[in-house]
């Protein structure tokens, strides 16, 4: 969540959320990919 919250800070700050229609979704999405990648690369098969 925290690494979510980075990136949508980080877009933020760049000015680039008006590019999207509903920015907490575009936070929940990330939080999704971000728990995807680090249960991938964390959690041994």
């Amino acid at each position: 969540m925290a690494a979510a919250w980075g990136t949508v800070t980080a877009l933020s700050k760049a000015d680039l959320f008006h590019h999207f229609e509903n920015p907490l979704l575009v936070f929940l999405a990330f939080c999704i990919i971000y728990a995807v990648i680090f249960s991938i690369l964390l959690v041994p098969a």
